[in-house]
């Protein structure tokens, strides 16, 4: 169960304060990977920044949903950690998007779980990675962000433009027409693109893109012979009344692009239903998960802005906003692809339920504001307490353990505690950064967990003392040693640290 508070400022505020990031943990890029062969090999005549033998691939069965890339890594449970979209993994390395050395443009990287090892993708011995003429770099037109999977022997990525859904931002913000004839520019042209490639980058090819103007939304999902995910037009609605603009969308619906017949050949409308945004949340067999907010009395978004609308001081919210949220109801409803069926099947206030839930086995996990669980099983609609003890909050699971804390209501406890899922056997895990913050829990490998330790980059020439490019510090660690505290890390070699 991951908390995402965002922040109310007078740019950007929220559609829902209060929201967990959920799938089904059990179904995204799990140990199904071990059914694959190697299906990489060394080059030995190639650079050391080339040689990826990574095995790739989740055993999708056909008919079957399962999710292949979400917003979070695999494992990232916890408020602020592992918040990485442009990542996946596979059983023997892991893929992600960062800066190389001082260039301005986002690269392909890869951990090698064997070697220790982070490698740019880029099968040219000769390149510097210093243009966009690398192959590591994927440089679309008015495009930022990439989501990264694995399918089989390939890896694929869906690029896409910066997702606005649901946010506001006060009124009263001046903006010239010279600015604003840039910003139409930049909307129409961006488009969303399904690249392809081999698992050591060669042999890009791109398979789909959008309509000009659409984008896609990151969580990627398959069924075995063809990959959903959700497009959409983004736009924007100005309240008369406050001033404030609502950034909403037009024709949202998931399409399925056939593997085989490379090409689109289904789509489901995911218009909002009775005036209650969908946002997509899981899967489990032919159906997906999607949560929703559902105002008092029917009303939509637009009819609370008054409330809703960010305060004109900054950091603040409008008076009365509390009291507004907690009549509000956190809606959950499955979607059949074969059916295309939409159903609701359970709703609570948000006065009794944080908003959102964690999605793990047919189940969906949800958090009392007093900090007390209940599961909530799909198929059956039965309910049951979860046994988390007393003074301890349910943070998520992470490698089969419940994830818990004291922080929220001790800020001077930043431990992190693990429990078996009965929740017996607690212990305590006090493994910090190097500036002092948790470590970040990013998944699962074997015996393994894949962390980061801290941050570190190459000494600025022009500013002593600071540092550019600013790099994550990937570890492995035992999950022995990380449930127990003890910070016996394995450190990869990154590519932007001396």
């Amino acid at each position: 169960m991951k908390k995402t508070i965002k922040t109310v400022t007078a740019f950007l505020t929220l559609a829902a304060m209060l929201a967990f990031t959920a799938c089904d943990k059990e179904n995204a890029n799990s140990d199904n990977s071990k059914a694959y062969s190697d299906l990489g090999t060394y080059d030995e005549n190639t650079s050391s920044e080339t040689k990826i033998s990574p095995q790739g691939g989740v055993l999708a069965q056909r008919g079957a949903l399962t999710m292949l890339h979400e917003p979070n890594c695999p494992g990232s449970l916890i408020s602020g950690l592992g918040c990485r979209s442009s990542v996946c993994y596979t059983e023997n390395g892991y893929y992600h998007m960062g800066p190389y050395r001082e260039n301005d443009y986002n690269h392909l990287l890869y951990l090698d779980f064997a070697t220790q090892q982070e490698v740019v993708v880029c099968s040219d011995s000769s390149c510097k990675h210093d243009t966009v003429n690398c192959a590591s770099v994927f440089f679309d037109e008015y495009v930022f962000d990439n989501h990264l999977f694995v399918f089989q022997d390939y890896l694929y990525c869906l690029t896409t433009d910066y997702d606005q859904d649901g946010t506001m931002s006060s009124g009263g913000v001046f903006i010239s027409d010279e600015v604003k004839e840039v910003n139409d520019e930049r909307e129409a042209k961006r488009r969303a693109s399904l690249y392809q490639m081999n698992l050591d980058g060669t042999e890009r090819q791109r398979l789909w893109q959008s309509d000009a103007g659409d984008i896609a939304e990151s969580e990627v999902f398959c069924d075995g012979t063809g990959f959903w995910f959700v497009t959409k037009t983004p736009s924007s609605v100005v309240h008369d009344e406050t001033g404030a603009v609502y950034y909403h969308c037009k024709n949202r619906a998931f399409i399925r692009y056939d593997i085989n017949e490379r090409k689109i050949t289904d789509r489901i409308p995911l218009e909002d239903y009775g005036n209650i945004s969908l946002n997509v949340d899981g899967c489990t067999g032919s159906k997906f998960y999607l949560l929703g907010k559902a105002y008092p009395n029917g009303t939509s978004i637009m009819d609370n802005m008054d409330i809703l609308a960010p305060s004109e001081e900054v950091g603040s919210t409008n008076p009365g906003w509390w009291d507004f949220n907690d009549k509000c109801e956190c809606v959950y409803f499955t979607l059949d692809v074969k059916t295309k069926e939409l159903k609701e099947i359970t709703r609570y206030k948000i006065a009794d339920v944080d908003y959102g839930a964690e999605c793990r086995g047919g189940k969906i996990y949800f958090r009392r504001p007093n900090d007390s669980c209940f599961t909530y099983t799909i198929e059956t609609g039965e309910t049951a307490e979860l046994n988390i003890p007393e003074g301890f909050r349910f943070e998520g699971f992470f490698a089969d353990k419940l994830v818990l804390s004291h922080y929220f209501r001790n800020h001077d406890d930043r431990a992190r505690y693990f429990a078996d899922l009965d929740g017996s056997n607690i212990t305590r895990s006090e493994l910090l950064t190097n500036d002092g913050m948790d470590i970040e829990l990013i998944t699962v490998v074997g015996d393994n967990a894949l962390v980061i330790t801290g941050y570190d980059g190459i000494p600025s020439e022009t500013s002593p003392g600071a540092f550019s490019c600013w790099t994550p510090l990937y570890a492995l660690i035992s999950l022995d040693d990380l449930f127990n505290g003890r910070a016996n890390y394995k450190p990869f070699n990154m590519v932007n640290v001396p």
